[in-house]
């Protein structure tokens, strides 16, 4: 009589696999095996994120066809500031009195301009088809994960049920055996 399988521990610094406690200690049918996989691989999630950046790319490589509105403003401030002393004047008593003049002056400027492309030659539309060809490549790359993560299941999963066949004949023949050697 075999002992009931443990289950394996990861080497250490490695990080194990979490297994939902729903599973612990019971056989998961094929079908269900196959969801768990696919609902834990982070090369699905890594590849799905890139589809999603490469549909933006779409967006943005066709961005050149819609209008451009551009602004700018910049700004100026400058002071200027004169100073004129009093004179000794032989007929006046005293002296005039120093006068300061401060003059500030503040120059704004605004510009804002739109622009709409009207023709460069299919440069534009030729972008946006790459674009959307590579969207297409990731997509497919999505799909490509998925049916690589599906069938590494359904191998580990034979492989496994083709182990215990295996321990099952050679324990029956191992019961089988003459001799002393039990």
């Amino acid at each position: 009589v075999m002992p009931p399988p443990r289950p394996l521990q990861a080497p250490e610094g490695v990080r194990s696999f979490f297994t939902p406690p729903e599973v612990v200690g019971r056989e998961l049918p094929l079908e269900e095996a196959i969801k768990i996989g696919l609902k834990n691989a982070p090369r699905i999630m890594a590849a799905a994120g890139d589809y999603a950046a490469a549909q933006q790319r779409v967006f943005e490589a066709m961005s050149p066809l819609l209008p451009q509105l551009t602004g700018q403003w910049g700004g100026n401030r400058s002071q200027v500031v004169s100073t004129t002393t009093g004179v000794l004047n032989p007929g006046v008593q005293g002296r005039v009195p120093t006068t300061v003049t401060s003059t500030q002056v503040t120059t704004t400027t605004g510009t804002v301009t739109a622009s709409q492309l009207l023709f460069d030659f299919g440069k534009t539309w030729a972008a946006t088809d790459a674009a959307r060809a590579t969207a297409e490549s990731f997509r497919q790359n999505v799909e490509l994960q998925k049916q690589t993560i599906v069938v590494n299941v359904k191998t580990s999963y034979f492989t496994l049920l083709l182990a215990r066949r295996l321990v099952g004949v050679n324990a029956a023949a191992l019961d089988r055996a003459p001799g002393p050697a039990r």
